[in-house]
Parts: C-alpha cells; sequence; structure tokens
C-alpha cells in the first residue's frame, strides 16, 4: 500500500535555503568578469552586451573557461553547505535502495528509489549524470545505464551491484558509487575484491590533507589493492 503525503518523513535532512538575490549576485560577478577579461584581451564588447546577430557567432570555448574554472577553485559557506546536502540525501537515497532491493528486481527500479528519495525528501530535481545500475556482468562495463544500455537486466541470487549515482541540488552534485551483493552475503570471491577496495579506500583517506600529490594518492590505493590480491595468492 503506497504512503500518502502526511506519512512520516523517513528523512531528517532540510535542504539548505539559496537566496534569490545569490543568484542574482553571482550572475553580475560572472558577466563583469566576463566584461573585464574582453576589454583585456581587446575582444570586441558589442556582440556581449547587445547579443544582437548572435545567431551569426561562431562557437568560443575558450573565453569563459578560465572564469568558469576559477570559479571553482573557492568555495563560499552556503556552496559548502549545498555540496553537503546534495552528498548526503543522496548517500541517504543509496541506503534506501540498498534495504529495499530484492532478487528478481529490475536495474532500473534501483535507479527509480534513488530518484524518488532525493526528489520527494530533498527537492533534487535532477542527478549529476545518468545513474548507473549495474548487476552481474554490466558492473565491468564503463558507464553502464546509458540509452544503449539502460539499467534493464533483472539481478539474480549471487549478483553484485555496482550503483553510482548522485543527487544534484542547486546546480551542486554529488558522485556516490557503492557495491554490494543483492542477497546482502558475500561469497568469499565478492569479500575479498570488496575488503581489498575497501582497504585502498582507507588507506588514501588516512593521509589525505591539503598539499598531498593526487597522483601519490591513486598509486597508494593501486599499491593496497596490489598488495591485498597478493596475500590471496590471486597475483604472485
Amino acid at each position: 500500500m503506497a504512503k500518502d503525503a502526511s506519512s512520516p518523513s523517513p528523512s531528517s535532512l532540510v535542504p539548505p535555503t539559496v537566496p534569490m538575490e545569490l543568484h542574482v549576485k553571482n550572475r553580475e560577478k560572472l558577466l563583469r568578469a566576463l566584461r573585464q577579461h574582453l576589454s583585456d584581451s581587446s575582444r570586441p564588447l558589442r556582440g556581449f552586451v547587445f547579443l544582437q546577430g548572435i545567431a551569426n557567432f561562431e562557437s568560443d570555448l575558450n573565453t569563459l573557461h578560465p572564469i568558469l574554472t576559477e570559479c571553482r577553485v573557492l568555495k563560499s559557506d552556503l556552496e559548502l553547505a549545498l555540496i553537503q546536502f546534495a552528498n548526503d540525501i543522496s548517500s541517504e537515497a543509496h541506503v534506501q535502495v540498498m534495504r529495499n532491493i530484492r532478487v528478481g528486481m529490475k536495474e532500473y527500479q534501483l535507479e527509480s528509489m534513488f530518484l524518488h528519495h532525493t526528489y520527494m525528501y530533498g527537492g533534487c530535481r535532477h542527478c549529476s549524470y545518468t545513474c548507473i545500475c549495474a548487476t552481474g556482468g554490466n558492473s565491468a562495463v564503463l558507464h553502464y545505464g546509458h540509452a544503449a544500455a539502460p539499467n534493464d537486466r533483472t539481478f539474480e541470487d549471487g549478483d553484485m551491484a555496482l550503483l553510482d549515482m548522485g543527487a544534484e541540488f542547486s546546480f551542486y552534485g554529488s558522485d556516490i558509487t557503492c557495491s554490494f551483493p543483492v542477497n546482502g552475503k558475500f561469497t568469499s570471491d565478492q569479500r575479498l575484491v570488496y575488503n581489498a577496495v575497501l582497504a585502498a579506500h582507507d588507506a588514501v583517506i588516512s593521509v589525505m590533507k591539503p598539499g598531498v600529490n593526487w597522483v601519490d594518492m591513486h598509486k597508494l590505493a593501486e599499491k593496497t589493492i596490489l598488495d591485498s590480491l597478493q596475500k590471496a595468492r590471486i597475483l604472485v
């Protein structure tokens, strides 16, 4: 039986309030920066200011790049709150999917549960990217879940599920991937690989701090996984 709208919410999260004036200020700040950039580079301002004959303009993928890139470097307290909320509601939705998954369901049903939770309880109308709900052999397909592979497999007992889904809130997105057995019980091989990746994750998190090179973190993760596989005599 479906729950009505007055039923208690399974979520205690409250979406951050984004003042409309912030959107206006951000737009004005970007426009000022673009005007200054065009002026400094001796580019004509007429087309930008009046937007006359815009259909005749050629695409320019370079002018805004340094400005937008710089805008993404530092985050305000509100931006951090928006990112945190997008991650919190996405994490919560992943847990709801784990609790409700059953052998014999379709992959797209997991996607539907995730989308429902993030929208119903978080006000997230969009995802950061197309949801990836891969089970069984589909878990080995990079970026599975697009139009040519639409999350439509019926998963079976013993399958692993690899779910890569993240909600977007007020233009700030999350990106969360998790793996677990659809029947709730790891086989010995599944547990071995899962724990190897978990150990790599924990190793990186334990040394992550400002100033650390991300390439070194990548190498640390690889070394940790290889060490685990070597201990299990999968690698020699």
